[in-house]
């Protein structure tokens, strides 16, 4: 299945933390994974080069949360 390319508005990393965050414990107080940034431009995430995740993690597989996801249309530091 091919998805629209991810944005970086953040819906599926703040919504649902990928199962590596929550494995390493990366949730806040509000379960947001520490390793998301804000760039200035769109949301990225700091472990997105490691040579050592699991290829499940899904970066740069696109976006699977385009219905009903408004975030995408607006992207924006939230």
């Amino acid at each position: 299945m091919s998805y629209p390319k991810c944005v970086g508005c953040g819906y599926c990393c703040i919504s649902f933390p990928c199962s590596y965050a929550v494995h390493n414990g990366w949730g806040d107080a509000h379960n947001r994974c520490i390793k998301l940034h804000w760039d200035g431009g769109k949301y990225r995430c700091a472990e997105h080069n490691n040579p050592t995740l699991d290829s499940n993690v899904g970066f740069g597989a696109g976006c699977p949360s385009t219905l009903f996801n408004e975030w995408r249309k607006d992207v924006k530091e939230r």
